[in-house]
């Protein structure tokens, strides 16, 4: 077993995973499957250079610069790690992790401003369309796991049954998406588990755009949570009722949600999200003068309005305001 494969196997057995590789019927056997420890994989931003912070994969001879974003997986699969963790790159953990595995996925937040809210450490927290872009990544991504998984269960029922009846294939598919859709929305990125579903839908989804008319408040959510969603966070860029060509982060960044493609969706990898989104942040903060031509272009490529929204979303989201009700 080469180096990567070992790391492989090793993040597996982290995760409670290892069952799945040898004996599927080993995870369904309460006493022979291990228990262990909640892992966390947390994407966060590298507060500075530091020397001593390497990369946890094998073989990876760079370290970790100011403002990129990296994973933190929690606790560490070595135990000599330092602050029990190990830090990656993206795309290096992309290289030993599995991102269709709904288990994996599951384990995958953003740091932000919720997390250890006692005192968050603000030099780690994600800036706002960073936070946004993670989160709708691991649903979409989540979303796709699930379709396939239940595809491929039909696909088992009909081999196994040699019956094929297009009318009611048809019918149960759509069936199956709208429960992959409601197991999908159990697991939504705020985990607003009480709110009601169009009011949030519509928050999460339709904010920032002229056409979005907020109703009020999404029951269940706190009041700095909601006015940071409407305006910091919000995914749309408009200049008005007249805005024909409104700009939306998650189709700039993640591509028009097709809910529907499954195995022959191409998955999005997160590393080339966060790196599309770091050199576009690093062009809209620009000044046209400090730029290279080619930069230059590239920057107008982006337009006016995907700047502007581009500069909002950069602003890491601190609540610094106690609100009483």
């Amino acid at each position: 077993m080469d180096v990567k494969n070992h790391q492989r196997a090793a993040l597996r057995r982290h995760l409670g995973l290892e069952g799945s590789l040898r004996d599927p019927g080993q995870d369904r056997n309460p006493v022979a499957k291990k228990r262990v420890p909640p892992v966390s994989i947390i994407i966060e931003r590298t507060p500075g250079p530091n020397k001593s912070e390497k990369c946890a994969l094998s073989g990876c001879l760079y370290g970790f610069t100011a403002d990129q974003y990296r994973i933190a997986v929690t606790p560490a699969i070595n135990k000599n790690a330092i602050q029990n963790v190990d830090l990656y790159h993206v795309s290096c953990f992309e290289k030993i992790a599995d991102l269709s595995d709904s288990t994996l996925l599951n384990c995958i937040e953003p740091y932000t401003r919720q997390s250890n809210f006692n005192k968050p450490e603000v030099e780690y927290v994600c800036a706002g369309g960073v936070e946004r872009l993670v989160l709708e990544w691991k649903t979409r991504q989540l979303r796709l796991s699930t379709l396939k998984k239940k595809n491929e269960e039909t696909d088992q029922k009909y081999d196994d049954e040699d019956v094929v009846d297009y009318e009611d294939e048809e019918e149960e598919e759509e069936e199956e998406e709208e429960e992959a859709d409601e197991e999908i929305y159990s697991q939504a990125a705020l985990k607003c588990q009480h709110s009601p579903e169009r009011l949030l839908n519509d928050l999460l989804y339709n904010a920032g755009s002229s056409r979005f008319k907020p109703y009020d408040l999404v029951p269940g959510m706190e009041r700095q949570q909601y006015l940071l969603l409407l305006k910091s966070l919000a995914p749309w860029e408009s200049d008005g009722p007249d805005d024909k060509d409104e700009w939306n982060l998650f189709n700039t960044f993640l591509g028009p949600d097709e809910p529907n493609k499954t195995c022959n969706y191409d998955r999005v990898k997160l590393s080339v999200v966060l790196d599309k989104w770091k050199r576009w942040r690093d062009l809209a903060l620009t000044p046209d003068d400090s730029l290279s031509h080619e930069r230059l272009l590239e920057k107008a490529s982006i337009g006016e309005k995907g700047c502007r929204a581009i500069r909002r979303l950069s602003v890491i989201p601190i609540e610094r305001v106690v609100w009483r009700f």
